[in-house]
């Protein structure tokens, strides 16, 4: 789940993210109704596994942002130090 969910100041939703590092769907969007039940999740299309921390809200519109910081899974089973994540502009 997101670090930073987000509720939405006119219904009270709660919008939240997971995201995959291994397979599709890299990204799912849900959506909690006022009483905090799940109400909705829905896999959105990305065509990578890039690092996700934040989503932002408008009136209309759940923005992500498409970062090119990707999972890099040949780095995390090396051993390599650090994150498991390459820059791919």
């Amino acid at each position: 789940m997101t670090a930073r969910p987000k509720i939405c100041p006119t219904t009270g939703e709660l919008y939240f993210f997971g995201y995959a590092t291994l397979g599709a769907p890299y990204l799912t969007c849900h959506r909690a109704d006022a009483d905090g039940q799940p109400a909705v999740s829905r896999p959105v299309e990305v065509g990578a596994s890039t690092m996700r921390h934040d989503l932002h809200l408008t009136s209309r519109h759940v923005v992500f942002k498409d970062l090119p910081v990707v999972f890099d899974l040949a780095r995390a089973t090396s051993g390599a130090p650090g994150m498991p994540y390459t820059w791919i502009p």
